[in-house]
């Protein structure tokens, strides 16, 4: 199936509603940024282990500033245009409330050496870029 950032925001109810969900894969569908704060936010502080958010047309990730998600283990943001500033979010924001995040993929998302670097002295998780 293929859906955009309306069909993220119609699977809001059946989230919160579906407490034993651990996995949500949404890759190659186009939610874009709003779909991904919908999302997230129906999941915060959930037993969620995977994210798969790869090459969704997403390119502000600044609502995770928002939402912590303390079983995390696998994020995928693979072929986002998240840049820098998702870089900023994930070592401010997310990394601190995900203590479990195994594997970070972030490859083709426009982020800088530097701050690939910064990821990668932030986690003892594997970096994927």
């Amino acid at each position: 199936c293929s859906f955009g950032s309306e069909g993220a925001k119609n699977l809001v109810p059946f989230l919160r509603a579906s407490t034993g969900i651990t996995e949500i894969l949404t890759t190659g569908n186009k939610i874009g940024s709003e779909g991904l704060e919908s999302i997230v936010g129906a999941l915060d502080e959930r037993a969620i282990t995977n994210l798969d958010f790869g090459c969704c047309g997403i390119d502000d990730i600044s609502c995770l500033k928002h939402f912590k998600l303390p079983q995390l283990e696998l994020l995928y943001l693979d072929e986002n245009s998240i840049g820098d500033e998702g870089a900023k979010i994930i070592v401010n924001y997310l990394l601190p409330y995900a203590p479990k995040l195994k594997r970070l993929y972030v490859n083709r998302c426009g982020i800088s050496h530097h701050w690939i670097e910064s990821i990668k002295s932030a986690t003892s998780a594997t970096i994927h870029n």
